[in-house]
């Protein structure tokens, strides 16, 4: 039948994440690409701005791989220009982005790191449906 996909499901565009994690290697993006998850990974604070867009669907920041600081000054500046991107923040101090609360269309998820790709790609599915995740995963 024309205008019908595999089993009559609708094909979805793959959603742009950006991995922010200075890590040589996150195991994440692999698991993502499996997920139908375009992903790249951006290693330097500073080229994040650039390297996102109206394109990207969500931001995977490894919060405790960079200073705090500039991780916070990440966070506030993503939240202000991109207020509908899905924000995760992987760390183990998620004390300093509980002030996510502020209202905006997409709230950020935090996810305890260490995190397992499952718990993240449950988050990106959650978050994009705008769905309260299991637990392990704690909305902000």
């Amino acid at each position: 039948m024309v205008g019908m996909s595999d089993g009559g499901a609708e094909r979805r565009k793959p959603a742009t994440v950006a991995i922010v994690s200075n890590a040589p290697d996150t195991a994440l993006e692999p698991n993502l690409f499996r997920n139908s998850i375009n992903a790249r990974r951006i290693q330097v604070l500073d080229a994040v701005l650039e390297a996102i867009g109206a394109h990207s669907r969500a931001v995977v920041l490894f919060a405790d791989e960079f200073p705090l600081p500039a991780v916070c000054d990440l966070f506030d500046v993503l939240r202000a220009r991109y207020p509908r991107l899905l924000i995760i923040v992987v760390t183990r101090s998620p004390k300093p982005f509980v002030r996510a609360r502020i209202s905006t269309e997409r709230p950020a998820v935090i996810v305890p790191n260490p995190a397992w790709a499952w718990r993240v790609i449950e988050a990106l599915h959650s978050g994009a449906a705008g769905r309260t995740t299991k637990e392990g995963i704690r909305r902000t």
